[in-house]
């Protein structure tokens, strides 16, 4: 291969040549002694006795002789000159050939015609080729063969406009992969304006690509999945948005915390119609799920596993080779998996991964947000929910206060009040009065409560002689609705507890259960559990029973475990429950079958 680096063949003898040089300046000492000889010979032949032919002929000699030292000295400086240009020729070559190859940027010369005439170190390490290998015109063999035809045309129009152009490729690297270049490639002309050679670089912007592919896919992820506040909508997206960039099929799965195995529900995009290729399901999904590292998911790790590892017969029958599994946490707690899967010939590369996992971010701080949204949402509701409640509990004791007081007032004022009825209103007055005082009470229980600031006042005292105390305050009222107390287990409980907060307990619970429990008896027990460290209360009604789907929500505030309409109450009794229980470190929980109790 021609090097574009070697100095020119110049045709002048003895300028590079030592032995051509050395006969030369032998040659400025025979001519003048020749010519004298020749000379000599002519005189003696055909004027032998002219005497100042020999002085010509001596003048002759010496003046060619000078002419010959002068010749020789003239020579030597051209010779000098030369070498000292061809040294510095050598040494700029040497410092352009480092400077060549000490850039990274792949770099090239070709002719004017655009044949390739020499490379950098830089382009023979990336491409793995020699410079023995001879390139050509095109460089095929390093073009991918789908951006070939296109880059050779672009090529082919720069190099007849004769000015700078500019082209991004992919390359072939030594390992086979391609990578992205932004090649620029700039005409040197000689004094007359000809293209003699142009010089070419190549910048490797794959790098640079790769992270503006990557922050524009983030970018539009980010917008669709801000776009709603809906989780059907955001699961979807989960489900389906990175397949054909970065996977071939992607599913969410939700589990149950404390059996992960157990799938609640999933999202997984149809894959056509084919009966290998339906929608996956919750059995499929499953299998899949049973083989995965749970304590390295709860890390919040990775996990890739093959279809073989596996052995689900479902991933086979889609052509699908690896999945990787990702956590799925909202609210710090871990509530299913991210499942991504991958076709023959792809695996999940540190890139890929990458992506994936800020993804997922994105993806699990949208379904955060979606979940605030709902719970803002709820509580909203909830909130009306109560100041219409709150208000109608409050208003209908003061309502029959007012009446009664008014009614008292008459009477005092037409001295027709007889003692007895004196007596019967002030008790009703006094009730009222009482049933307004428990429902602020509970209002200011559940303030103390949301800032943390309840206090207990733990005392030696006997868990069944308070619960005797309330049913004794409740013996009237349960008289009335035809309820009886059945109570087993009344011996001592001895315990450390605050006696006040101990009663409000028994008599929230109590009270729930001649709310929704009327005409039936209820069930009372107290025991002292195996570790002799606590003790349980049980109470049951025999009413309508609390529907299953409400049964995790009873205990939160302002929830009612029935809307029936006769039911009353703030749903703040239940609550208070939980905490003074909690705050005695103990624990309430609800056994219910709806229409039993």
């Amino acid at each position: 291969m021609k090097n574009f680096f070697q100095a020119p063949q110049f045709e002048f003898i003895g300028v590079r040549n030592d032995t051509a040089f050395k006969k030369l300046k032998r040659l400025t000492w025979i001519v003048p002694i020749l010519s004298a000889f020749c000379l000599s010979v002519f005189l003696w032949l055909y004027h032998p006795h002219i005497c100042w032919s020999w002085a010509l002929l001596g003048g002759y000699f010496f003046l060619t002789l000078a002419i010959t030292l002068l010749a020789r000295r003239f020579l030597n400086t051209l010779a000098q000159n030369f070498e000292l240009s061809h040294a510095h020729l050598k040494q700029s070559e040497e410092h352009f050939r480092l400077l060549a190859n000490s850039i990274p940027e792949l770099i090239s010369v070709s002719t004017g015609e655009g044949e390739a005439l020499w490379y950098n170190d830089a382009w023979y390490r990336y491409t793995g080729s020699s410079p023995n290998e001879k390139f050509g015109i095109n460089w095929r063999h390093v073009h991918h063969p789908n951006h070939f035809p296109v880059v050779f045309e672009k090529w082919k129009n720069g190099i007849q406009k004769g000015t700078d152009f500019e082209i991004q490729f992919p390359l072939k690297g030594s390992d086979g992969v391609y990578r992205r270049f932004h090649y620029r490639a700039t005409p040197i002309k000689d004094k007359k304006g000809k293209i003699t050679f142009w010089f070419g670089t190549c910048a490797d912007i794959e790098t640079e690509m790769t992270q503006v592919e990557d922050q524009r896919f983030l970018k539009e992820a980010t917008a669709a999945l801000n776009s709603s506040l809906e989780m059907e909508t955001i699961l979807r997206l989960s489900s389906d948005y990175t397949v054909n960039q970065w996977t071939d099929l992607s599913a969410v799965c939700f589990v149950v915390p404390e059996e992960p195995t157990r799938i609640i529900s999933h999202y997984a995009p149809s894959m056509g119609n084919s009966k290998a290729q339906e929608e996956i399901s919750i059995g499929q999904l499953s299998d899949l799920v049973s083989k995965i590292d749970w304590n390295l998911i709860r890390e919040g790790k990775w996990q890739i596993l093959s279809s073989k590892q596996v052995g689900v017969s479902f991933l086979g029958q889609m052509g699908l080779d690896f999945f990787a599994a990702h956590p799925l946490f909202l609210r710090n707690q871990l509530l299913g998996v991210y499942l991504f899967f991958l076709k023959s010939g792809k695996v999940f590369h540190p890139r890929r991964l990458k992506m994936l996992t800020e993804f997922t971010a994105l993806c699990t701080n949208s379904l955060n947000n979606a979940q605030l949204h709902l719970d803002l949402k709820e509580a909203v509701e909830t909130r009306d929910d109560f100041i219409s409640v709150a208000s109608h509990e409050l208003k209908t004791p003061l309502t029959s206060l007012q009446l009664q007081i008014q009614s008292l007032d008459r009477k005092i004022t037409a001295s027709s009040l007889k003692e007895s009825e004196l007596a019967g209103l002030t008790r009703f007055c006094v009730d009222q009065t009482l049933r307004i005082s428990h429902l602020i009470n509970q209002l200011f229980d559940t303030t103390q409560i949301r800032i943390g600031k309840i206090q207990l006042q733990k005392l030696q005292t006997n868990l069944s002689y308070h619960v005797e105390e309330v049913c004794r305050k409740f013996q009237s009222e349960a008289k009335a609705k035809g309820v009886g107390f059945e109570w087993s287990g009344n011996e001592a409980i001895i315990g450390c507890w605050d006696p006040l907060r101990l009663e409000q307990i028994i008599t929230n619970l109590l009270s729930n259960a001649l709310k929704y429990g009327a005409g039936k008896p209820i069930s009372i027990k107290t025991k002292v559990l195996d570790n002799q460290t606590h003790a349980m209360l049980s109470i049951r009604d025999r009413g309508c029973g609390i529907p299953e789907s409400m049964q995790s929500k009873i205990f939160e505030r302002f929830s009612r475990g029935s809307a029936e309409p006769h039911t009353r109450g703030l749903g703040l009794g239940l609550f208070i429950c939980r905490q003074l229980v909690q705050a005695h470190r103990g624990k309430i929980e609800v056994k219910s079958t709806l229409g039993e109790g």
